[in-house]
């Protein structure tokens, strides 16, 4: 089945794939999957900066 975010075929839990989901925690929480945050503490990304430098040390940028 197809990811509702990002269209990709992959593995799903509740429409969503892990990657998607994992980015929505990021922006939402500042936290990802395991509860990490800033610099891999548990302290969470506050700004709109701390949140994207989280997500491009996980993997997102631009294709």
């Amino acid at each position: 089945m197809k990811c509702k975010v990002c269209k990709k075929d992959k593995e799903l839990r509740i429409g969503v794939c892990f990657d998607c989901a994992e980015a929505e925690s990021i922006i939402g929480e500042g936290l990802d999957m395991w509860d990490n945050g800033k610099n891999g503490t548990k302290e969470p990304a506050k700004t709109a900066m701390e949140k994207l430098q989280l997500l491009i040390a996980k993997g997102w940028g631009k294709d």
